[in-house]
């Protein structure tokens, strides 16, 4: 496992104490869910994550200090949940007309 890929894990799991979802770990690392419980049976292992008595997995001291100076510390999950946005479909574009983002053209030059 890279270190990118535990770091993000193992944050996640800081910023998530009460609920947490593989799926939206795997839709954040882009990987199948699959991987993402064998990642996390790794970190159990290496004794970074443990289950608690509510069998939810936490962080351990070793979990916590080996995310503590990198930058994946401060990386904020719940803004990635407040920047998707709902779509209507009564306001969407039909699917034969194509849409053309504002300024385009001053893009090709």
């Amino acid at each position: 496992m890279n270190d990118f890929c535990k770091g993000y894990i193992l944050s996640y799991f800081k910023d998530h104490q009460q609920e947490y979802s593989f799926h939206e770990i795997a839709k954040g690392l882009g990987m199948p869910v699959l991987k993402i419980d064998e990642l996390v049976e790794e970190l159990i292992s290496a004794k970074m994550l443990v289950y608690n008595s509510e069998n939810m997995l936490v962080l351990t001291p070793e979990g916590r200090i080996a995310i503590m100076n990198e930058q994946i510390d401060y990386y904020p999950f719940d803004h990635i949940r407040s920047e998707r946005s709902m779509i209507h479909p009564e306001k969407a574009l039909p699917l034969t007309e194509i849409h053309i983002p504002d300024r385009f053209i001053s893009k090709l030059r």
